[in-house]
């Protein structure tokens, strides 16, 4: 299962590695817009930062492999900061998206932010950097303002694909495009629940396990659920954000032909 999980896991940062890579030239050869926030996200947040995140956390699962505390705590400041600004980035993006009109919109986008450099900062000043099974309260103020960003965007996601099938059906929108807010809003989902693991995972070893220390023997079952769950999910995330990049021909056929039966054009027998 491990292998599984380090397969799927690194399939989703090359993948990442490459969406951002190809919306960075998208927004150097177009005016930089939301496209630019969100290729930020893909290259600081999911492919840097949980690159560093997996490195840091295979202590872990196999003692053997427990940096000395000093390289720890340094990795794990870059990877709370990665992840930190990329989603910082991904709110962004969903503003200027969904709701680059709404002043409501733009000031949750504010006050998310300064949350996330708050707790950043709290973090550092409680010293916090270095691994712990029960971190503070700073960690998990950053944790919640970070894994949020996914419950907005799949919400906007989906309610614009409800909006767009209803154009589909007047023949007012690309069957394509339509789906591609469903995959999105899918991947967030995946996304969002992939975040909710780590919580659920330290408070079933400190309920069934006991005291605020990881000691990989004991926690060997938390591990295997840990792998099990976002393997699961890591490979929804996978397949739904590679279709919504890279659609296969044989993928925008069947998008398209399923359309047509369900909306035929209007005066067609």
């Amino acid at each position: 299962m491990e292998v599984i999980g380090g397969l799927v896991g690194g399939g989703n940062l090359v993948l990442s590695a490459t969406i951002g890579v190809r919306l960075l030239r998208l927004a150097r050869s177009a005016s930089a817009g939301p496209e630019i926030w969100l290729a930020l996200y893909f290259l600081v947040a999911a492919f840097l930062g949980m690159g560093l995140s997996n490195f840091v956390y295979m202590s872990w699962a196999n003692a053997a492999m427990t940096l000395p505390d000093d390289v720890s705590s340094v990795l794990n400041a870059l990877y709370i900061f990665g992840t930190t600004a990329g989603m910082g980035c991904l709110y962004v993006f969903t503003w200027l998206t969904f709701r680059r009109d709404d002043t409501w919109a733009r000031a949750l986008v504010g006050v998310v932010v300064a949350v996330m450099v708050a707790g950043y900062i709290g973090i550092a000043v409680s010293g916090d950097f270095v691994l712990s099974l029960v971190p503070g309260v700073a960690y998990w103020i950053t944790w919640a303002a970070r894994t949020s960003v996914f419950l907005w965007l799949l919400i906007e996601s989906f309610r614009y694909w409800s909006l767009l099938r209803r154009r589909l059906r007047l023949g007012l929108a690309d069957a394509l495009v339509a789906n591609r807010f469903l995959l999105w809003g899918i991947w967030s989902t995946g996304m969002y629940l992939m975040g909710q693991i780590d919580p659920m995972a330290r408070i079933w070893y400190v309920s069934n396990i006991g005291g605020d220390q990881w000691i990989p023997e004991l926690g060997r079952p938390v591990v295997l659920m840990l792998v099990t769950a976002t393997s699961g999910l890591g490979i929804l995330v996978m397949v739904t954000l590679y279709l919504t990049f890279f659609p296969t021909q044989r993928f925008r056929r069947w998008i398209e032909s399923r359309a047509t039966r369900e909306h035929p054009a209007p005066g067609s027998a």
